[in-house]
């Protein structure tokens, strides 16, 4: 149970979705639904497609705060 807490309130970011960063994060989603991801992509497909399949919260073509 305290497990499932920590993952509720952790924040990852991933600088690409390519087959690395995507596969990552696309596990973790169906692993752990509530983790809370950003993602930075060059491509604006692979952004939309990431929002669109809810593997990313925030996509992003810069990288800051």
């Amino acid at each position: 149970m305290k497990g499932n807490l920590l993952m509720k309130e952790l924040k990852i970011g991933f600088i690409g979705l390519g087959l690395i960063g995507g596969s990552i994060a696309k596990k973790l989603k169906q692993v752990c639904p509530d983790i809370f991801i950003v993602a930075y992509n060059r491509s604006e497909q692979s952004r939309i497609d990431a929002l669109n399949d809810k593997i990313a919260n925030v996509a992003t073509d810069t990288i800051d705060d």
